[in-house]
């Protein structure tokens, strides 16, 4: 029994061992200095999923949060406040106060809910809207849930016809301006792993950390 304990021991010590080396190395080597990542969007999104992913490479599905909710994580020199508002206008009013110290946002989309782009699009618009001191943050948007509408981050890419019909309804396009830049990324959260340095999640974050530490001559 004894053996067994100390094999399953040592295989976690192994397994957290990789994760530190991968993910979390990553993160922190992206995020030479502390940054603090607010990841937005409506309930559903993938928001949660998100957090555990890069927490613990956790691949589950999450009950909605049916109540405000904010929490925080540390991987690496990233700070993550997550914001889970349900997307209510009342509960969107209390964003404003977690954008003093925010230096990027990760905006997530469910891309199969369609029905809700319109909500999708007033977020957004008012996220755009908050300015951090003289700035506004640079944002990573990430189209999630792309499995459901049967594409992979590859396939996808492929079908621009698809890719413009959600810009142009949920209102998020890539803006390469120096005020706030914007990148687009597709992607299932669900089923990319983020072991693989290429993954369009973890270039996201590259992405993001580039942006965030841009020279004041580059603004």
């Amino acid at each position: 029994m004894a053996t067994v304990q100390t094999f399953f021991a040592n295989l976690k010590n192994r397994i957290l061992e990789v994760y530190e080396n991968t993910i979390a190395g990553f993160i922190r080597s992206i995020f030479s200095k502390p940054s603090s990542i607010l990841f937005l969007g409506i309930d559903n999104a993938g928001k949660t999923t998100l957090l555990h992913k890069l927490k613990e490479d956790v691949t589950n599905t999450y009950e909605p949060t049916h109540h405000p909710m904010n929490s925080e994580i540390e991987i690496g020199n990233m700070k993550a406040n997550i914001m889970d508002l349900g997307g209510h206008t009342s509960a969107r009013l209390a964003w404003q106060e977690f954008f003093y110290n925010c230096d990027g946002i990760v905006f997530i989309v469910d891309v199969n809910d369609t029905k809700r782009y319109c909500l999708v699009q007033e977020v957004y618009q008012s996220v755009r809207e908050i300015q951090v001191g003289k700035k506004k943050p640079p944002i990573a948007v990430l189209m999630n849930k792309i499995d459901l509408i049967k594409h992979d981050s590859n396939s996808i890419l492929q079908n621009q016809d698809v890719m413009d019909q959600i810009q142009k309804e949920t209102g998020i396009e890539n803006d390469d301006s120096m005020e706030q830049p914007v990148l687009v990324t597709y992607v299932s959260l669900l089923n990319e792993s983020i072991t693989d340095m290429s993954s369009p999640i973890l270039q996201s974050f590259q992405w993001l950390d580039k942006m965030i530490h841009r020279r004041p001559e580059e603004l």
